[in-house]
């Protein structure tokens, strides 16, 4: 009977028993190389059997050896002798099998004994191999010569190349090889391929050969840093004082080694040379950069990362990115002396005219503060606050003082801080009345009174010489009569006397006439003030008496208004305001092919009056309204006006007289709780009613421009928005309804210029649409600006500066490729920096991997879309998304990826023409898979 094993497991490692007798005086043998090697403990024993005499075979019994034949033991019996056998070990080592077959005649082969060479030998091995690393030993950058590997591994059954080494960029979730068999122990080095970067992890990969595996991590990890950081400047556009917080934001590419430091550059001549002024050393903002001199100074950052990576730095003629205008300059402040009498005093609880004036480049209206003393100017007192610069200001004069040494100060203040004063000459106050006592009787020494005289003169007499003068029958000297308006009127006397009864006119010297004024929204008719003091000499008073006719303003009528169309227009309610705000205008605009840097582009503002401001009236106070106790500690009873109650819908006529501002505050509210309301016409229709009762009421052009932005109204939207910061310049909510309302104005633009374009519109028509669109995206961008200017802890400044840098960058990419990469980077801060508020959305994400994929930076475009397209809501169909990362995929050679996302795109696009663009790309990628 011959016997054949074949092996654990049908492995097919089978022992043909040519003698299966042992030798004398061997007891034990080594594993054979040709064992096989198995990480199971139960396993199947095939076998095949061949009688040779005919009785045919009855059983087969296995005798198992774990000391390679020195001793044996009977496993079991196979009482059918069909293969196969099922074995079962307790766990690793070396086991020998051999067999003895019975058949049905009681032939049986001899037992194995002591020194027996098993039939087939099979090692039980569960237990993986030990590696460990010998090199890197520490963390670091990866040097230009590469990265060098040694590791070390063992195990009883290992192959010949057990060893597998990977690596992984992205935080350890994605390995790939980087060399695979490997022997046990070695040593290489290692360059990295281009596309490799960041932060590198390795792992070592050793299998033994049951198939049992180790992973064995490298603690340490290289840095392969070859891209620069980008750094942009956020602020300050403007500065009071030489030294300047510049305040930035510097970002190194994701898993880039960081920043080391941030250098700062100046310019003075516009960029035709640059000056070194220091590093930041800790590349943490502000920069704090002490400026040589004060006006519009060019800064630049470099940015250096760890691994030496440097942004450009500046050339001769290179523009400025960043322009900030230093004012350490006070206003310069003036008080005319004409608000004194000749004998420089006032009267204690009158009003008197104060002349003055502020000039500054940037100065601030209603930014004067009015101050007086009465010792001296040893202390001072404030009797006014928010005075509009510019413009008389009527002071009443504190009662019961009674002082010599008194003075006014008036202070005013610029955009950026810086406060001057001025102070008038020394005056009096005087709040006593002069005490007039009779004390008799005295004879006129010339003789003309002396006795009774009786005259009869004629009228032609009486007219001799009416023109004449009065004359100082003692001296000569000229008198002066007070008039009952605080001006002086100066007779002098001459030869002759007026008869009695005499008149004359006579225009005091110090009368103030004011002149008609146009007020916005309101008519005045033509009328000329004029001041006549009326002189009567009585018939028996050498003393004349004086009457002075009051001067009066003529009467204001306002004008009324049925819509917006009637409102005051923009320029007119801005003439003040745009004469103290107006930052200065760069020498000009960018057009679509200029190199003017972005940065230096103002917001447009209304434009100046030709005219010289005119001086505002005194406006009527409010009748006094009683207050109700919680109201008595207002000091401005102000309640009434922040807190108006419901007039019912219709405003009865008399409040709207007495009242305008109190019931225009009423309109509002109403409109505010329309709008929330969604209903948009009567909202707006509500707010031209408030605008139209107070003219001044910044709110309600901030809600109209909302509305009409709602209604993509844009140019309306802007000039409401204006309006709007003309009376509340410091609400960001304004800034950035205007900012949408011009990024809107461009985009609209773009629109028109494209299908224009398309048309065959020609040359001049486009040009001046270029240059439109460039100046609304001007604007917005600055709008945006003192978005995060006023509030920098809101995203949404970040992110619609974003928005209007990238389309900057989009509509000029094929002209100026170079300015639009820089655009792009700085659009990416952008993001970035709103990123760092609050999580990014579906747009931000999309837009940052947009401006990645312009720069060429595939990488990291394909991880901004695929973050995109997870913050996708259930209302956003991210087909845009779809449609970058198919070409993404395609440029890298990933047609199976490519060929997915366009198939998402065709099925998001609807009916059209990108529709069947996606479509044709997709029939090309399949093309080139060769599928169907």
């Amino acid at each position: 009977m011959i016997r054949k094993l074949l092996g654990a497991g049908g492995a097919f490692a089978s022992l043909l028993l040519a003698g299966w007798c042992g030798l004398a005086g061997e007891t034990s043998y080594p594993a054979p190389d040709s064992a096989p090697v198995v990480p199971w403990t139960r396993f199947n024993i095939k076998y095949t059997v061949r009688d040779i005499g005919g009785a045919g075979p009855k059983s087969v019994e296995f005798y198992m050896t774990t000391d390679m034949g020195k001793t044996w033991t009977l496993y079991g019996e196979d009482p059918d002798a069909r293969s196969p056998m099922m074995v079962q070990v307790d766990g690793d080592g070396v086991y020998g099998f051999t067999t003895v077959g019975t058949d049905h005649v009681g032939n049986r082969e001899r037992e194995p004994v002591s020194g027996t060479r098993p039939e087939t030998v099979i090692i039980v091995d569960r237990t993986p191999p030990t590696a460990h690393w010998l090199a890197p030993t520490a963390s670091g950058l990866l040097a230009p010569e590469g990265v060098e590997f040694a590791w070390e591994g063992a195990d009883d059954h290992l192959p010949a190349a057990p060893v597998t080494i990977e690596y992984s960029v992205d935080n350890e979730v994605n390995w790939t090889i980087l060399k695979d068999r490997l022997s046990a122990k070695g040593r290489f080095n290692w360059k990295p391929t281009q596309g490799v970067g960041g932060s590198i992890s390795y792992r070592l990969k050793i299998r033994d050969s049951a198939g049992n595996k180790r992973l064995v991590k490298c603690q340490y990890k290289t840095i392969l840093d070859d891209v620069p950081p980008t750094v942009s400047i956020v602020g300050p556009f403007q500065s009071g004082s030489l030294q300047v917080d510049v305040n930035y934001t510097a970002v190194d590419n994701r898993n880039g080694t960081g920043i080391a430091r941030v250098t700062l550059y100046y310019t003075t001549d516009n960029g035709q040379t640059w000056e070194r002024f220091g590093d930041d050393g800790d590349a943490v903002a502000p920069f704090e950069f002490n400026s040589p001199v004060a006006g519009r100074v060019g800064l630049m950052l470099v940015a250096t990362d760890k691994a030496n990576n440097q942004t450009s730095l500046p050339q001769s003629g290179s523009n400025p990115t960043f322009t900030v205008e230093i004012d350490n300059e006070p206003p310069l402040v003036r008080i005319e002396p004409t608000f004194v009498n000749d004998k420089l005093t006032v009267g204690g609880g009158k009003e008197t005219m104060v002349m003055w004036n502020a000039t500054d480049e940037h100065i601030l209206e209603n930014s004067g503060t009015v101050y007086y003393s009465v010792d001296g100017a040893r202390t001072w007192k404030e009797a006014a606050g928010g005075v509009p610069v510019n413009q008389p200001y009527v002071w009443k004069v504190p009662a019961e003082v009674q002082s010599q040494d008194c003075y006014l100060k008036i202070t005013a203040a610029d955009t950026l801080g810086n406060v001057g004063e001025a102070r008038s000459i020394q005056f009096s106050i005087d709040s006593t009345s002069p005490k007039v006592t009779i004390v008799g009787l005295k004879e006129i020494a010339d003789g003309r009174n002396d006795g009774p005289t009786s005259v009869d003169e004629d009228e032609s007499a009486r007219r001799e010489d009416p023109g004449k003068r009065l004359r100082d029958p003692e001296a000569g000297a000229t008198r002066r009569h007070p008039s009952d308006i605080g001006a002086q009127s100066v007779f002098p006397y001459e030869d002759s006397t007026p008869e009695s009864g005499a008149v004359l006119d006579v225009k005091p010297d110090n009368v103030i006439v004011p002149e008609p004024i146009d007020i916005p929204g309101e008519t005045r008719p033509e009328a000329k003030a004029t001041a006549t003091v009326k002189v009567v000499i009585p018939a028996e008073n050498p003393e004349p008496e004086i009457k002075v006719t009051p001067v009066k303003a003529p009467a204001v009528t306002p004008k009324e208004s049925k819509s917006g169309d009637d409102l005051p227009k923009l320029e007119d309610l801005a003439d003040s305001a745009a004469k103290a705000e107006e930052p200065k205008k760069a020498p000009g605009w960018i057009d679509h092919g200029s190199k003017d840097d972005f940065e230096d582009i103002p917001v447009s503002q209304p434009r100046k009056s030709e005219k010289t401001p005119e001086k505002v009236p005194e406006v009527t106070p409010l009748p006094k309204i009683e207050a109700t106790p919680e109201e008595k500690e207002d000091p401005k009873n102000m309640t009434a006006i922040r807190h108006p109650q419901p007039l019912g819908d219709k405003v009865p006529e008399s409040a709207e007289k007495t009242d305008p501002v109190g019931v225009g505050a009423t309109k509002f509210a109403a409109a505010e709780k329309l709008f929330a309301e969604g209903k948009m016409p009567e909202a707006f229709s509500l707010c031209q009613d408030a605008l139209r009762l107070d003219p001044k009421n910044g709110k309600a052009y901030g809600l109209g421009a909302q509305i009409m932005l709602l209604e993509d109204k844009y140019v309306e939207a802007a000039d409401y928005a204006s309006r709007a910061l003309l009376y509340e310049r410091r609400e960001p909510t304004f800034w950035l309804t205007l900012g949408n309302a011009y990024y809107y104005n461009s985009k609209a633009l773009q629109k028109s210029l494209d299908t224009q374009a398309q048309a065959g519109a020609p040359a001049p028509a486009l040009e001046k649409l270029v240059l439109e669109r460039n100046e609304d995206i001007d604007k917005a961008r600055q709008a945006f600006r003192e978005v995060i200017q006023l509030a920098p802890g809101k995203k949404d400044g970040y992110d619609r500066m974003g928005d209007v840098i990238y389309l900057y960058a989009k509509v000029i990419d094929d002209t100026e490729p170079e300015r639009a990469a820089d655009l792009y980077r700085e659009a990416i801060a952008a993001f970035q920096k709103g990123y760092a508020i609050d999580r990014a959305s579906y747009s931000e994400a999309f837009h940052i991997g947009v401006c990645h994929y312009r720069l060429g930076e595939l990488k990291d475009a394909q991880s901004y879309l695929e973050r995109a397209i997870e913050e996708a809501t259930a209302e956003i169909v991210p087909k845009e998304a779809f449609w970058y990362l198919a070409e993404i995929h395609e440029k890298k050679g990933e047609l199976e990826d490519s060929l997915r996302y366009w198939g998402k795109a065709v099925k998001s696009y609807p009916k059209g023409p990108y529709r069947e663009a996606a479509r044709q790309k997709e029939a090309d990628i399949r093309a080139k898979l060769g599928v169907q």
